[in-house]
């Protein structure tokens, strides 16, 4: 995988579902990993509206 030098230099870079899966590190929405498989293999097509959650980066640390 290469990383563009503008994403490295803030950080940035793409996960796999399995590492979002799988880390200890805050994810948004929290469901990302179960959810993005779907969205993955049919673009969407036959995913509904779903509400991820209220969250406040301020408090909820989960």
């Amino acid at each position: 995988m290469q990383i563009d030098t503008t994403e490295a230099r803030y950080g940035h870079r793409w996960w796999t579902v399995d590492e979002l899966a799988g880390t200890g590190e805050t994810v948004r929405p929290k469901m990302m990993a179960q959810l993005l498989p779907e969205v993955l293999t049919d673009g969407g097509r036959s995913c509904v509206a779903v509400h991820l959650g209220d969250f406040n980066e301020d408090t909820d640390l989960d």
